[in-house]
Parts: C-alpha cells; sequence; structure tokens
C-alpha cells in the first residue's frame, strides 16, 4: 500500500487522549503498517459490588460514547471514562443467559439463550430503551443458540445462530428481522474452514461474520439479502492464541479485531475492509486468559472486554481496557 494512501488512512482516525495525554495510535513500522504501544485506561473492579463485573459476555457503544457491558444477567453502563452509570436486568425468564449486546438508535438489543429443562435451547432478542426500560421482544427462535447480535444502518437486526445440537460442520443461520422484531428472511451456511464467532454491520446492507481457527480469522462479508460478497484471509497472527470478537468503524471502514498474543498481553489489529493491514496497537497489560468483546466509538476509542490470569494471590479480574 502506498505511503499516501497509509497516511490517509491513519489521518481518518483521531488522536486519543489517555490519562490526560494526546496519543496517536499510529507509529511507523516498516512500509505497510503502524505501530504503537499504549497504556490502556482500565476499569471494572471499582466500586460497589453492583458496580464491578461479575461474568460479563459482550460489549458494546451508543452514539454518546458510552459504554455497555452485558455482565451476568444485566447490563451495566459506563461513561467514557470509566465511570459507572447505571445497569438493568435483561433477562425475562430465570433460564435465560445473555450472549451478545448491540445498540442502535440508542435502543439496546439483548440476545439470550433460554436453557430450560430437558429443552433444546432456545434463543430470543430482547430490545430496551437507553434508559433500560423493556420495548419489545422477538420471536422466539427453538432449537437454537444464539452467538451474536447485530444492527445495520438500514436498522434490520441479524442473528447468528448456531442450529441444533452441536457438533462438528454444525449449519449456522443469520435470521435476519425489522427492529420491531417482524421476520424478513434468514440464509444458512456450513462453515468450510474455521468457526462463526461473531457478526457485526459493516456499513449499509452489509454485515461480516468471523470466523477463526487456530491462528488464521477469516472474515466473510454479506448483504443483507444473504448474498455472499468477499471473503478475506489472514494468516500473519501466527504469534496469537485467541482471535474471537470484532468491531467496524464506520467513518473509516476499518475493521477491528482483538487478538491475544502468546505472552498473554492483548494486540488490537485493526485492517481495511478489503484485509490490508493500517496498525496495530499493542496494550502493556497484566497478563490476559480471553477476550469477550471490542467496540469502537464513533470518535474511535476502542474497549476491549476481557478477562486477566489468575495468580496465586489474586482471583481472575474481569476489566474494559480502553485506548
Amino acid at each position: 500500500m502506498a505511503d499516501g494512501v497509509l497516511s490517509r488512512e491513519v489521518e481518518a482516525w483521531p488522536r486519543i487522549k489517555i490519562r490526560e495525554q494526546n496519543v496517536n495510535l499510529a507509529v511507523p513500522k516498516g512500509d505497510n503498517c503502524f505501530h504503537s504501544h499504549v497504556l490502556p485506561l482500565s476499569y471494572g473492579q471499582e466500586g460497589e459490588e453492583e458496580q464491578k463485573l461479575t461474568w460479563p459476555q459482550s460489549i458494546t457503544t451508543n452514539t454518546t460514547g458510552q459504554f455497555i457491558v452485558a455482565d451476568n444477567n444485566r447490563i451495566k453502563v459506563f461513561d467514557c471514562n470509566g465511570k459507572f452509570l447505571f445497569s438493568f436486568c435483561a433477562t425475562t425468564e430465570v433460564e435465560d443467559i445473555i450472549k451478545d449486546v448491540h445498540v442502535a438508535t440508542d435502543n439496546v438489543f439483548v440476545l439470550t439463550i433460554s436453557y430450560k429443562r430437558f429443552r433444546f435451547p432456545s434463543s430470543k432478542v430482547t430490545v430496551y430503551d437507553e434508559e433500560g426500560h423493556l420495548y419489545q421482544s422477538s420471536d422466539v427462535w427453538p432449537n437454537s443458540s444464539g452467538i451474536s447480535v447485530t444492527v445495520n444502518e438500514n436498522q434490520r437486526v441479524f442473528v447468528l445462530l448456531r442450529q441444533g445440537l452441536v457438533r462438528l460442520r454444525t449449519p449456522y443461520t443469520v435470521e435476519v428481522c425489522e427492529a420491531d422484531g417482524q421476520h424478513v428472511r434468514s440464509f444458512s451456511f456450513k462453515p468450510l474452514v474455521g468457526e462463526p464467532a461473531c457478526i457485526t454491520s459493516a456499513g449499509g446492507n452489509h454485515v461480516i461474520v468471523l470466523f477463526t481457527e487456530v491462528t488464521n480469522i477469516h472474515i466473510h462479508i454479506y448483504d443483507e439479502e444473504g448474498n455472499f460478497l468477499n471473503h478475506v484471509s489472514h494468516g500473519l497472527f501466527f504469534s496469537m492464541v485467541q482471535i474471537g470478537a470484532i468491531a467496524f468503524h464506520l467513518s473509516t471502514e476499518h475493521i477491528i479485531i482483538p487478538l491475544i498474543r502468546r505472552d498473554d498481553t492483548v494486540n488490537i489489529e485493526v485492517l481495511t475492509k478489503n484485509g490490508m493491514p493500517v496498525h496495530t496497537v499493542h496494550l502493556e497489560t497484566e497478563e490476559i486468559d480471553s477476550l469477550s468483546g471490542i467496540a469502537v466509538t464513533t470518535e474511535g476509542r476502542i474497549a476491549v472486554l476481557c478477562t486477566t490470569k489468575e495468580s496465586q494471590r489474586n482471583s481472575e479480574k474481569h476489566l474494559v481496557l480502553v485506548v
């Protein structure tokens, strides 16, 4: 990629204020990519018990730059600097487990799975307004395990589901609904490589499904009709041990992927929509055991939801890392 093109790509990202310092995430590294080391803002274990993260599953953001975390059976809302604002219960049945959360037009879309005794799991999407009041609920998808939910610019809801029992080459379905829950269509696929980890809106009527396998990622782009548009593969993450979340920055059309390195720290990889590397952000953190999600605000702030490794003196901690 030409230097001029890279410069324009990087300039589209604003400087980010981290602990009273303005940080430019892009520092030149070679001819093709930019690299930086950043000490992130960290929160999730401060304050009273209600404010702490206990079993977080997903993270998203809204138009004001707040971060919304699905934690256990609650949705917890933090401001852009990590200050806890409020929380609300986001399960309607005692058997419900939250799998994913997404915000569109500041409504909160919560994907849950219900495990009732002696039955196959079922999935549904429940919508809450920005203050946590129940707005509406979708039909229940029986005999399915919800994986991820997103909403595109046309306000259509996409739900990634695993059908039936978990087994090798299980068929997967994307259910497409209107924002009011009315079913539009569905499309299915059997992954040729890896397993689908999540789905996210990619501008216009496009969605991205992230597939993972060992050290490779595969990004499939579909339109809302279910037509396959593009496939991007990347094998440059040979030093990584976990890849399982994805976000899309609308104004720059960049794909953002968090990765756990073999030294148990975190990289954030920023790619173009065609899979070309733009820059890498290395987070200087304590040892990280797992990743649960990633979100990027309109202004370009990135939040990674993660869990630290247990040590002899301290149990694991659930944190949000923000750059």
